[in-house]
Parts: structure tokens; sequence; C-alpha cells
């Protein structure tokens, strides 16, 4: 029976780990270290635990005099329940193969090109879901899907959401106390005192978590508020290096009020009926820390793949303990079928992003 080798079409003797890593197809707007992987666990749930640190201060007493008991802190455990996906490409083997003399099947030069291309297009439908997640997580503080899977920008027409917990007052005008709206005026309001705002949010939020704020992710309209500012304007024009990058790029020049500013108005995803969508809205700011898995990681399940290709037997035992591995994260393997003859590319993903510190990320409205 003619046959062929997946082994000389992929390059590989194993399958399992031909998906991993990220690279997007979409734009990632986010800072470096956003997609370090951290923990994992054996299925797709959970749990990890979130503490709180010392933010008083010890007690005075009387030399000689006996300790006096302090509080422990904190430890509270957070059940969590991973995303998991799953799909397959199917890839005609008579549309990639030819004929020798003796009847066997060879792998022509373009066909293996694009059976490549193809896997290569594959991937990065695991590595955009996992830019729109960790992008959606931290300009919604939600992830938001439908009845079908579908991954939605809002949450209108949402079956299931995947909630981060950011405070209510650390969302629009950041309403953070009883004090007021740290945002006080509008950004599009030419007198606002932009740099007292980005000073008085600084101060609050270290305040509450320890983590200085670090990053400033804005949509399409936040440089031009900046631009026309009339305390920020002056240094558009007089700061030759400021104004350079800005007349560059369009963009706001870094580093300034004491953080670097990243564009992510081009952050888009293509839903479920073809049309672009955006979940970063023109007029929004996200403020975070640097990042660092103390606030801010990946939790990653496992899934139980076949480590040979179409993995047939009779003895079961056998084939879970020889030829079935779990991997954590991204996974792909593949299968011979035989009605028609094809190549069956299965792959996936079981993750979520995790934000341990939910007080650590401002998501601002700052037009309003």
């Amino acid at each position: 029976m003619a046959s062929v080798n997946i082994n000389d079409v992929l390059g590989a003797p194993q399958l399992c780990g031909t998906i991993q890593g990220t690279q997007s197809g979409i734009p990632s707007v986010l800072p470096p270290g956003m997609f370090r992987a951290g923990g994992t666990v054996e299925k797709d749930y959970g749990e990890y635990k979130r503490v709180t640190g010392a933010r008083d201060v010890a007690r005075l007493a009387a030399y000689g005099a006996p300790s006096t008991t302090a509080q422990l802190r904190d430890v509270e455990v957070v059940p969590i329940k991973l995303l998991h996906t799953v799909e397959n490409i199917q890839l005609p083997i008579a549309d990639y193969t030819s004929l020798t003399r003796d009847d066997s099947l060879t792998i022509d030069p373009d066909g293996v090109q694009e059976i490549a291309r193809q896997v290569g297009e594959f991937r990065r439908r695991f590595d955009n879901l996992r830019v729109m997640a960790a992008t959606s997580a931290l300009f919604k503080g939600a992830i938001y899907y439908d009845g079908m899977g579908n991954l939605l920008s809002s949450s209108a027409g949402a079956k299931t959401t995947v909630d981060f917990a950011i405070p209510p007052g650390h969302q629009g005008q950041l309403n953070w106390d009883t004090n007021g709206n740290l945002l006080g005026t509008s950004w599009d309001n030419t007198a606002a005192d932009i740099d007292v705002q980005v000073r008085t949010l600084r101060q609050v939020s270290f305040r509450e978590t320890g983590y200085p704020i670090r990053y400033a992710l804005y949509g399409k309209n936040v440089p031009t508020y900046l631009t026309n500012n009339t305390k920020l304007s002056p240094y558009f024009i007089h700061n030759a290096r400021g104004n350079e990058q800005y007349l560059q790029s369009a963009e706001i020049p870094n580093p300034l009020l004491g953080l670097t500013w990243m564009p992510a108005y081009e952050s888009f995803f293509k839903d479920s009926t073809g049309a672009f969508q955006s979940v970063v809205g023109d007029d929004q700011v996200v403020f975070m820390p640097e990042v660092s898995f103390e606030w801010w990681s990946w939790l990653e399940g496992k899934y139980p793949v076949p480590t040979q290709l179409g993995l047939v037997g009779d003895d079961a035992a056998s084939m879970l303990s020889n030829g079935i591995e779990k991997k954590a994260g991204m996974f792909a393997y593949a299968t011979l079928t035989t009605d028609p003859v094809a190549l069956k590319l299965v792959a996936g993903d079981t993750f979520i992003p995790v934000l341990k510190v939910p007080k650590a990320v401002w998501i601002a409205t700052v037009k309003f």
C-alpha cells in the first residue's frame, strides 16, 4: 500500500509541541514579558493564593516590655477555571503528493511549502486568542464569549464571562474612594490638569498595592488630548527630543509624566462574521505596573495528546502508557484519515491570564 511519512512533511519525529510560544498574527500592544508562562495545573481548573502585604507599621513599646501580638497577613485562595480550545484542519494528501516509479508517494516541494503555510496559519489562531485574551482582560476587565465559544469585544450577547475582579473604582473616572474621582476633568478639556491627575494616580496606586505605575497603554484619541492641553503643549513645542518623537510617529513621546506610553489602538481581531473588532476604546488609558509574576501571570492546563502518528493498537493500557503524553498549554498532533486520505492536524490550548492583584490595574476613560 502506498504510504507517506509524516515526519518528512513536518520535519519532527513527534508533533507534540509543534505549536508553542506567542507569535501573533494580530498586533500585540502589550509590554514585553506579558506572555511569559507561569504555573501549570493537571486539567482546566485550579487555584492560586492571593496575599496582602503589610502596609502598616510596628507599634512602639517600652524597652524591656513584653511583646504585643501582631496580625497574620491575609491569605486568600482563589479558584480559577481555565479557557480551553481545540480545533482541527484536514490537509488532503492527494493535493501535496505524487507517485514515483515504484508506486510510492512522495511529497512535492510545493506541497511541503503549502503544508507549512497552512500549519503556520492554523497556529496563529491560538496565538491570536492569547493576545486578545490578555488585551481584553486589561482593557475590559473581562473576557467575553458567545454561546458558540466565539470571542466578543464587549459583554453584549455574552454567554461566558471571565471576570478579573478589577474594582469598579479602578474603571472609568477612577472613583477610588470617597475622595471623589481621580480624573476630575475630562482630557478633551484643554485646561485639564492632566499632569496633576497622573501624579495623584501614581500616588494612590502605590499606596494601595505597592506597585509603582510604569505603563500607560492608550487609545487613538489620547495623543491629541495631550498635545492640545495648555499645560503640556509647550513641552511638545520646546522639548526638541519629545517634539521630534511626536512628529516622527504621531505618538506620545517617552518618557512623559514619569510613565512609558504605549499605543494600543492598533489592536484588533476578526469576529465570527469576519468583521473587525477592538477591545481598546478610543478614549481609554490603561495604567499598569512593570510586568512581573507578582501581579500578572499565565496558568496553563495539561491536555492528553498522542505522541505517535495514527496511534492504534489492541493493548489500551500500553497505548496510554507509551503513546500518550500530557502537554501544558498549547499542543498539537496529527493523524492520517482514510476517507479520504488526509492529514488531520489537531491543535489546541488550555490557559488563562491571571491578574493576581486586580488593584494594580486602572482602566481609565479619559473623556467623559
